[in-house]
């Protein structure tokens, strides 16, 4: 069975996220898109709760918008304490690389949990942020999100 709602967006049925009305979507709260089918963490202060805050990236990369709490909380809507009571961190048992003067990453393999535990240590005054592609990406993949569809 099909859903003719604005959340089709591949063969299979989705959960939807939005309702159709002839040639256009209403998207429920904090989805947008074509077919509402990307998904902002917040849309206002409030969704962060009291411990965090609402911010716009104003790039192209999604989410666009982001609950970012105060520190000792995270989750969504910032409402789990942290354990970390400090920003202070023993980084000896990193590697590191410096990409710049002012840019470090420190790195460690968790083997026990198969994870690579990662930590930027950046002068900036601005949002930092680190992501990695695989070797066989393709030009198209750099698109993202506006990939275009198989045939098009």
């Amino acid at each position: 069975m099909w859903i003719s709602s604005c959340a089709r967006t591949s063969r299979r049925p989705v959960p939807a996220t939005g309702k159709y009305f002839p040639s256009r979507c209403k998207c429920d709260k904090n989805f947008y898109g074509p077919q509402c089918q990307y998904k902002d963490e917040c849309s206002a202060d409030s969704d962060c709760g009291v411990q965090g805050k609402c911010v716009e990236h104003g790039g192209s990369s999604l989410p666009k918008k982001q609950c970012y709490c105060n520190f000792g909380w995270f989750g969504i809507g910032c409402n789990k304490r942290s354990p970390y009571k400090t920003t202070s961190l023993d980084l000896s048992a990193y590697a590191k690389k410096e990409l710049s003067p002012d840019y470090h990453i420190y790195w460690r393999l968790l083997e026990e949990q198969k994870e690579i535990e990662m930590v930027l240590k950046v002068n900036s005054t601005s949002w930092v942020g680190l992501g990695w592609r695989p070797r066989g990406m393709t030009p198209e993949c750099r698109n993202f999100p506006l990939v275009r569809d198989i045939g098009d």
